[in-house]
């Protein structure tokens, strides 16, 4: 453990003890362990089949200048289709071929650390609760049915929360990719959750949809919550997602 009296001083610490003294070649020989991507899916909890997504259509110059974030949601159902866009285009798969599943943004040695749960306030023909995104699969999966407005004003001191359709939770398998690139992988997969961050921000935007990414929560209660508090795995990201109009 790191011990200073100044409380910012660790961080930077850590900063520099994760930097690299020297960039090692690459193997093309790397063992399976590195190679295989993994995923996580609940296979005996009730789960909903999305449908196919279809491609955003607006411009890209038009998304970007139309990025903002937002705190005014209006208390309206998203459709289950713009959820599907929405999943399938941030945090899905691109194409499958061999064992490499890419998907729609940059991730380290594609070590795919990241997971995608969904706490569903209003969607069409969904029953309220929180969801896993199975990734290779493209659909959800029931973990826990229920109302979950006060306990998100709970973990995140914000009351507009509530009125957004849905709240995506990004969380990371830091040993997916600190497997490979030891503590460094602790940046890479911050860096990561960004990108995949941004991605839900501007697909909502494409989809005339308003988001506000959070940073600020009670990590534990929501670890604890999600059931990942001792399996490795930590929620890094929140994003709440609806409607404005």
């Amino acid at each position: 453990m790191i011990k200073s009296k100044n409380p910012f001083e660790a961080t930077f610490e850590y900063h520099k003890k994760s930097s690299y003294s020297r960039i090692s070649k690459s193997n093309k020989n790397l063992p399976a362990l590195l190679t295989k991507i993994h995923y996580k899916k609940y296979p005996r909890f009730i789960s909903i089949k999305l449908s196919s997504a279809t491609p955003p259509k607006k411009s890209l110059e038009f998304i970007l200048n139309n990025r903002l974030s937002s705190r005014t949601f209006k208390r309206l159902y998203l459709d289950l289709n713009d959820l599907s866009t929405l999943l399938k285009y941030s945090s899905g798969l691109k194409y499958s071929k061999s064992d490499k599943q890419r998907r729609h943004y940059p991730s380290a040695g594609a070590r795919y650390p990241l997971e995608t749960y969904v706490f569903i306030n209003r969607v069409k023909n969904v029953k309220p609760g929180i969801y896993h995104y199975d990734v290779m699969n493209h659909k959800l999966e029931l973990v826990l049915s229920g109302n979950f407005s006060r306990y998100l004003i709970e973990i995140t001191s914000q009351r507009w929360i509530t009125d957004a359709s849905v709240v995506i939770v990004i969380t990371a398998v830091f040993m997916r990719t600190q497997i490979k690139y030891g503590e460094r992988g602790y940046r890479f997969v911050l860096l990561e959750a960004g990108h995949l961050a941004q991605n839900f921000s501007l697909v909502s935007t494409s989809l005339d949809l308003s988001s506000c990414t959070i940073g600020a929560f009670l990590d534990e209660n929501l670890n604890k919550k999600l059931d990942i508090d001792s399996s490795g795995e930590y929620a890094l990201y929140l994003i709440a997602v609806g409607k404005n109009n």
